[in-house]
């Protein structure tokens, strides 16, 4: 009898988990003159992980309105249509998808749209709109104003959509992109309260007429563009068309009669060339084709790669101002990576992005350059490349900043922290830190060996408030100066501080005299989630690369494959500190000091 009782409480536990539904409770049932946007909502059940909502314009569901799924309580009904009675219920769908029955039916009545403007023009719907757009809409009568809001969310988000009040039935839109889906309500205009708005209305843009193809205008390599490295992007303007696709030959001769490259199927604006031979000329040009007609070619650009050379220089890599800087000083001092084997530096600025037109070329000794007495709000592009004798590297990849266009407000002078002024016996590498100026943006941070700051000093701008100098030598007594700087100029230089240097390498990482000889490159410094060892130029027996603790202790062995030169090391598992790199490659060996930070 007791194994029969419980049986049966089991079995009613079941049957009463089977039958149980959502409730529904909001609106309340039977409500009326509910706008044409309303939210459903019913009490949870602990064993749903999701819901099913179904609106019906009939009370037996036999004409279903809206199927709707969610994994909340609530469900929004949107641009229901006025004066009209749904129907709806839900259920419940537990974790392995077997459905609760249905709720009790609901039922709602929207509002009437008496007294509620509606859209007219462009008709719910409606494609191929051209993207200058007038929208207009019914009138009521007595009333002075209306409201007109535009979005690409039929949401109509808070920042996402734009209003606009006007006094008649019509509104011209802003020029809309090509094939972009414009919705749009309007309501009536009131002084103390919110009036109902219309339901929205949807409108999509089309494409210009695709024929005839305007060929494409080429941007770079510039026209011309001589000593180009090995690999080459050609880079040309979009087509208006919708997705064109774009033919490119690549010839030696300008009449295309030996064309060495070729691809018909290119989706992008860009195409990446490889493996070019040195010291030659190439002839380049596109067109366009949008699957029914092709555009002619475009104007035939050139440009020659570099000649041959014992010495193959790297790309600088731009530093500041950053990328895409505004309101940038009127005295720009720009910066980059300094390349071991560079003997100077090119630098051209102006405001052409394709460089064909230059306004300025600097040639500096150093991985600096200032630029002074620039117009307000004007757009600046600029590219550096490495000097050795002939040789010259590629052009580093373009930055731009945009100059001032308010009066200047100067930052106040920085506070030096550390090292204190007069340090001794100061560890390698050497972390400088300093208060931040008050409407500071980067700073300019000065090293002296001889204190006097007459020109032999190294130069870097930076955005932190500390600075890091890793290659010091031992014993050496350094001077070391911070200006603040913003985009309106310059504070003066703080007072100098000294320290000198005491490098004191852990047990069994000797500093070897072949160092200077292997000329190996160890970048960023500090590092953070990675570090990269770069030798000069390809080994055939690649090269070991060993991190140590600052006692010794071997962190991260890893390798530079043979035929390669560069090792990216993650440091993201080691803990913020100093450590060694010790890198051996062809009987030389190099040791880097190296700061991690976190």
């Amino acid at each position: 009898m007791k194994a029969l009782l419980t049986y049966a409480a089991a079995l009613l536990l079941m049957t009463m988990a089977a039958i149980a539904q959502p409730a529904p409770n909001q609106p309340p049932n039977g409500a009326t003159d509910l706008p044409t946007d309303v939210t459903l909502g019913w009490r949870p059940l602990k064993t749903a992980a999701s819901y099913e909502v179904e609106i019906a314009l009939k009370s037996d569901f036999t004409q279903i309105y809206n199927l709707m799924a969610t994994e909340a309580t609530t469900a929004e009904a949107a641009n229901l249509n006025y004066s009209t009675t749904y129907y709806w219920h839900v259920r419940g769908i537990d974790s392995e998808g077997v459905a609760t029955d249905w709720s009790s039916t609901q039922s709602f009545t929207t509002i009437a749209s008496t007294g509620i403007p509606q859209p007219i023009s462009p008709e719910d719907g409606a494609t191929d709109q051209p993207t200058s757009v007038m929208l207009q809409w019914s009138g009521v009568a007595g009333v002075g104003g209306y409201d007109v809001q535009w979005s690409n969310d039929p949401a109509f988000p808070t920042g996402g959509a734009q209003t606009a009040t006007v006094t008649g039935t019509t509104h011209q839109l802003p020029t809309l992109g090509y094939g972009a889906t414009t919705y749009w309500r309007v309501r009536v205009t009131a002084a103390a309260a919110a009036t109902p708005w219309s339901r929205y209305a949807a409108f999509t843009t089309g494409f210009p007429t695709p024929d005839p193809l305007s060929p494409p205008l080429l941007i770079s390599p510039a026209n011309g563009q001589a000593n180009q490295p090995e690999s080459v992007i050609l880079v040309w303007h979009h087509v208006a068309a919708k997705d064109p696709i774009y033919e490119i030959e690549v010839a030696s001769d300008p009449q295309f009669a030996n064309v060495a490259y070729s691809d018909a199927g290119v989706t992008d604006t860009a195409y990446a060339l490889g493996n070019l031979p040195a010291g030659q000329t190439f002839h380049w040009r596109v067109r366009a084709d949008n699957g029914e007609v092709k555009s002619d070619w475009s104007g035939v650009f050139n440009f020659s790669t570099a000649p041959e050379s014992p010495i193959s220089l790297l790309a600088p890599q731009l530093l500041t101002p950053p990328n895409n800087t505004t309101s940038a000083p009127l005295l720009v001092t720009m910066t980059w990576d300094s390349i071991p084997e560079a003997s100077d530096y090119e630098v051209e600025i102006g405001k052409d992005a394709t460089f064909e037109s230059v306004d300025t070329t600097l040639t500096s000794t150093t991985a600096w350059a200032e630029l002074a007495g620039l117009p307000n709000a004007t757009t600046y592009h600029w590219r550096a490349r490495a000097r050795s004798g002939a040789a010259t590297s590629a052009w580093s990849r373009p930055f731009q900043f945009t100059t001032e266009s308010v009066e200047p407000q100067l930052p106040s002078l920085p506070e030096l922290i550390a090292p204190a002024d007069g340090s001794t016996g100061v560890m390698n590498p050497v972390q400088l830190r300093w208060k931040a100026a008050s409407n500071g943006q980067s700073y300019i941070v000065e090293i002296s060996n001889s204190g006097a700051f007459a020109g032999e000093q190294n130069k870097v701008q930076i955005t932190s408030v500390d600075h890091y100098l890793d290659s010091l030598p031992e014993g050496t007594k350094q001077w070391w100066r911070v200006r603040a700087a913003n985009q309106y100029g310059q504070s003066e230089a703080t007072k100098p501080w000294s320290f000198t240097t005491n490098i004191s390498t852990p047990t069994g990482v000797e500093e070897e005299a072949s160092v200077a000889a292997l000329q190996v490159r160890v970048y960023p410094i500090p590092a953070s989630a990675t570090m990269t060892v770069q030798l000069p130029e390809r080994s055939e027996n690649g090269a070991s690369v060993t991190l140590f603790t600052a006692e010794g202790i071997t962190a991260i062995t890893t390798n530079i494959a043979a035929g390669t030169t560069t090792a990216t090391i993650s440091t993201a598992p080691l803990p913020a500190g100093i450590y060694w790199c010790v890198i051996c490659a062809d009987g030389s060996k190099a040791t880097r000091a190296v700061v991690i930070v976190k």
